[in-house]
């Protein structure tokens, strides 16, 4: 997937780590939206589909739990999320993959780190995409032989 086209979501109160992560990405052609809460991120998320959402663990009204939990993936089934936290334990880690982070974070992370994790999510996203064109293609394929079998048996074809 091409840098121009991928929409990312920096979920983060702290504004100095936001704005340095979103000048970044931008700097390597993401468009990226930063919102300082969980209620801004929600409301961010009713209007538009992200690629990818970087939340922050501890946010001043919610936290990055709950807000995980907001991206339903029958909703959103290509985001994929990733967990930045600056007070790291397993638990955390272990109760963010439970509820759908795709990846986790330790603050401070670096800006190769933070590429490396975006392009990484990028790459499984096109993986899952392929397989799901595919699928799709295997049963439009087995739906027009049963639908030609039955013309060729009823003598139209």
């Amino acid at each position: 997937m091409e840098s121009s086209s991928v929409d990312i979501l920096i979920v983060e109160d702290e504004k100095e780590l936001s704005e340095s992560m979103k000048m970044l990405l931008e700097a390597k052609g993401y468009r990226v939206e930063i919102a300082s809460t969980g209620k801004k991120a929600e409301e961010r998320i009713q209007n538009k589909k992200y690629d990818i959402a970087i939340i922050d663990l501890f946010l001043p009204d919610i936290s990055g739990i709950d807000l995980l939990k907001k991206f339903d993936p029958r909703q959103f089934p290509r985001t994929r999320k990733i967990i930045l936290t600056g007070h790291a334990s397993l638990e955390s880690a272990i109760q963010a993959l439970n509820f759908g982070a795709d990846a986790y974070l330790v603050k401070p992370v670096s800006p190769d780190d933070l590429l490396k994790t975006i392009a990484e999510q990028l790459e499984k996203q096109s993986q899952e995409i392929a397989m799901v064109q595919e699928k799709v293609m295997m049963l439009v394929e087995r739906t027009l032989k049963e639908r030609l079998k039955k013309l060729e048996d009823e003598k139209y074809i």
